[in-house]
């Protein structure tokens, strides 16, 4: 049996296509990562949350810290009607503007996600770009062209994610960071 380091998972058994998309896609994408309504003793745990039959809330709790993250925009591979395939190998993580505190600390969160694999061959790269408080997520395949040049090809998912939340659970519920139009969930991980 493998050791998985991330659970993901959903709030309730019965979830639209675009969700479990999401989820499945999420899986292919972060390395050793796992899928399942089972419950999972895991470093990190992603819960994806609903609303109206579509993805809403990505949550993200590691260690003692849970980040919320609103989805504002999600394209599956699908949707883009993309041909080329996420491979199995981890990819590169290329990141851009997390320079602040509060980014300093989305970034930990997504090395952690997405370790360097010094021995993996890989032409795979996700890119998190953070512009006017919303990160943008894409994910490239690098292709290597005869003159020495390299060309990207995107393969999909893209994803437009608004942090709305860090809670620090050590000591006590400590709102770290929390945006102005957030509400509530019912669902805690």
């Amino acid at each position: 049996m493998t050791d998985y380091n991330v659970l993901i998972s959903t709030v309730k058994n019965e979830n639209s296509e675009n969700t479990i998309l999401l989820c499945n896609e999420l899986q292919k994408i972060i390395p050793n990562s796992i899928y399942t309504q089972d419950i999972l003793t895991t470093p990190i745990k992603i819960q994806i949350l609903e609303h109206n039959k579509l993805p809403y809330t990505i949550k993200i709790a590691y260690k003692d810290i849970k980040y919320d993250f609103k989805i504002i925009e999600y394209k599956s591979t699908k949707a883009l009607n993309n041909q080329n395939q996420i491979s199995g190998y981890n990819p590169q993580l290329v990141v851009n503007n997390f320079n602040t505190d509060i980014g300093t600390n989305i970034l930990n969160i997504l090395m952690e996600l997405f370790p360097y694999d010094f021995s993996a061959r890989n032409r795979q790269v996700v890119n998190f770009t953070n512009k006017n408080d919303y990160i943008f997520f894409r994910m490239y395949r690098y292709i290597f062209k005869e003159d020495s040049s390299i060309d990207f090809a995107e393969i999909g998912p893209r994803l437009i994610l608004k942090l709305s939340k860090i809670i620090d659970n050590e000591n006590t519920f400590n709102i770290k960071y929390s945006s102005k139009k957030y509400s509530s969930e019912t669902a805690i991980i």
